[in-house]
């Protein structure tokens, strides 16, 4: 439907009703029908525009699926061929059939990796700016389009319309379980950078709404059911925007959760009343939260259930700032690279409180290769500040004792590794939990021919030698026990080297468990070590530094043989580069 004719002069006289009150201009305006069919149908068709958005989302979802299948078929189809290095050409053009992936690969890199400075210490992703951008440019047009050089009558309850309808979003978004991560593919991680988005720009939206409405608020007017909530829900709102900022929800997280709830809840109750013909879109809301929390309460049920020690971990202090925690018998199973959330109730300030952590082991196989029902969870922590210093110095005071422990989970979606012939890992510090059990689940897939993987190189940059920690006794002895089939490039990068490298055998709380798993026990590659003890973590230099490629090298000894470390940063790009130019295949780098 078009307007041909002008909206009422702002100026035109206020009819009286019988009880005296003045009807707003507006309200008596012949354009009355058509801004009343304006603020029905514009926010179904945001929703069109939404969904439409997302099903792009799951055509490329099932897209990428169907790509990873088949190349990783044709790769397998190769298997037996020898791993021969290309040589590199440098000059040779792309084949078109890499477009598209190489399409993606460019999209992702730009819209995850790259960032945008926010304040002194933190950052915003391209994603998640270009999508609150985007999102709020859709919106603002719905909201002004055909508003008559933005007369306040035609945009005012729009815009209000236009969010009240939107905001059964933000728990899709929000939760771990959800419909969305399910069709797209997207992990909740990613997910929750669309969550801020909205927020964001339904407050927009909400201000919007609100202010044109102050020049009313009269005490009168403010005693209305209709005003007093709508203000009720605006406040809470803006309070859930302000407490949501980076620096807030970094500084207190489980403050910052209370108060959101409690936010939340109020902001919910006010929209309710404030606009009661639509309360299927609250209900919708609660609907969705609700969904969400009991899926992780049954899932908790399930992966904990059996006998006390399922519902137990052990803890144990193995260096002076790390921590293994190993949670026995759990029937959960996973994918390497995938991480929990653990519910620790004596160690947390909130009982319920729950904590992600990447999973440092694989899981354990049978025979024919299926996962096992019931595995060990192998978890290696770094101490830093609030809740991972106090399980520290719980570990330190109950070492190789007991505490509860609860596991929700598993989640995150780990790339697809095993469609390519060349996999590039990189990681720095603590971030090794994430990329060891990619490298040692290649490894068991290698062995039982499974993957296409023929060339690993793993890049590991830590600040001190003492920070080789657990992950140097596992890369050793993957080295040792590589099949034919696979080639490991492991390159370690020491950037505040100094000194020799210090002897820890002198220090008895490194001869604790330091590895996830043993590649060369009994039970085989993906069975975890319970109760075992490595002799020293790295003990001595055989040789001195020597010049090495690009930078000085050291070799040290871990207890199952010796490992090469270079000093100095790593240079990515010529790695990457290097690996791009000499793969005959497809290059993974994560």
């Amino acid at each position: 439907m078009s307007a041909t004719a002008h909206a009422a002069s702002p100026s035109s006289s206020s009819a009286s009703s019988g009880g005296g009150h003045a009807i707003p201009s507006h309200l008596n305006s012949p354009w009355r029908p058509y801004q009343l069919w304006q603020r029905r149908v514009y926010p179904n068709q945001v929703w069109i525009f939404v969904g439409t958005a997302l099903g792009l989302l799951v055509i490329f979802n099932i897209i990428h699926h169907l790509r990873v299948r088949s190349r990783k078929n044709a790769l397998l189809r190769n298997l037996n061929v020898p791993t021969e290095k290309a040589e590199p050409t440098g000059n040779n053009t792309a084949s078109w059939r890499r477009l598209p992936r190489a399409v993606e690969t460019g999209f992702k890199i730009a819209a995850f990796r790259w960032t945008i400075p926010y304040g002194r210490t933190y950052v915003l992703s391209l994603a998640e700016v270009f999508f609150t951008v985007g999102y709020l440019a859709a919106l603002l047009i719905w909201s002004f389009i055909n508003s008559h050089g933005a007369q306040q009558p035609f945009w005012s309850q729009r815009t209000g319309a236009i969010a009240y309808k939107q905001f059964m979003l933000l728990p899709l978004l929000a939760g771990k379980n959800n419909i969305i991560t399910l069709l797209t593919g997207l992990s909740y991680e990613k997910i929750n950078i669309m969550h801020r988005a909205i927020a964001r720009t339904l407050f927009i939206l909400i201000l919007l709404h609100t202010f044109q409405k102050v020049e009313s608020f009269s005490r009168a007017n403010l005693t209305q059911e209709r005003y007093y909530t709508g203000v009720m829900g605006t406040v809470a709102f803006g309070a859930i925007f302000l407490t949501s900022l980076r620096p807030a929800r970094s500084n207190a997280f489980e403050l910052f959760l209370i108060i959101h709830i409690i936010l939340v809840a109020v902001f919910l109750a006010g929209m309710y009343f404030h606009q009661p013909e639509d309360s299927l879109y609250v209900w919708l809301f609660v609907g969705f939260w609700l969904f969400d929390r009991a899926s992780r309460v049954l899932r908790m049920i399930f992966v904990n259930r059996g006998e006390s020690a399922s519902r137990s971990a052990t803890i144990t202090a193995i260096s002076q700032d790390s921590i293994q925690l190993v949670l026995p018998n759990r029937q959960i199973k996973w994918n390497a690279g995938q991480h929990v959330f653990l519910i620790l109730p004596t160690v947390s300030n909130i009982p319920f409180e729950a904590h992600p952590f990447t999973i440092a082991n694989i899981p354990e196989r049978d025979q024919r290769g299926n996962k096992s029902s019931e595995t060990d969870l192998v978890f290696y922590i770094r101490a830093m500040d609030g809740f991972t210093r106090k399980l520290y110095e719980y570990a330190q005071a109950h070492n190789g004792g007991t505490v509860p422990a609860l596991v929700d989970g598993p989640y995150g979606v780990p790339p697809p590794i095993h469609s390519f012939t060349t996999v590039i890992l990189i990681a720095g510090g603590s971030g090794v939990s994430f990329t060891v059990p990619l490298l040692l689940d290649i490894v068991s897939a290698a062995r039982r021919q499974k993957t296409p993987v023929k060339r690993v190189v793993f890049v590991w940059s830590v600040k001190n030698y003492e920070d080789l920690g657990w992950a140097s006794e596992v890369l050793t002895m993957v080295n040792q026990t590589l099949t034919p089939t696979l080639s490991l490039d492991l390159r370690i990068h020491v950037t505040r080297a100094s000194g020799l490298v210090p002897s820890l055998e002198s220090e008895k709380q490194a001869t604790d468990p330091m590895s996830p798993m043993s590649p060369i026990s009994e039970k085989g590659l993906d069975s975890p070590i319970k109760g075992s003890r490595t002799d020293v973590m790295i003990s001595t230099i055989e040789d001195g530094s020597t010049q090495g490629g690009h930078s000085m090298s050291k070799v040290v000894k871990t207890g199952h043989g010796s490992l090469k470390t270079r000093i100095g940063r790593p240079d990515l790009s010529a790695i990457i580069q290097e690996e791009i130019q000499a793969s005959s295949g497809p290059v993974s780098v994560n």
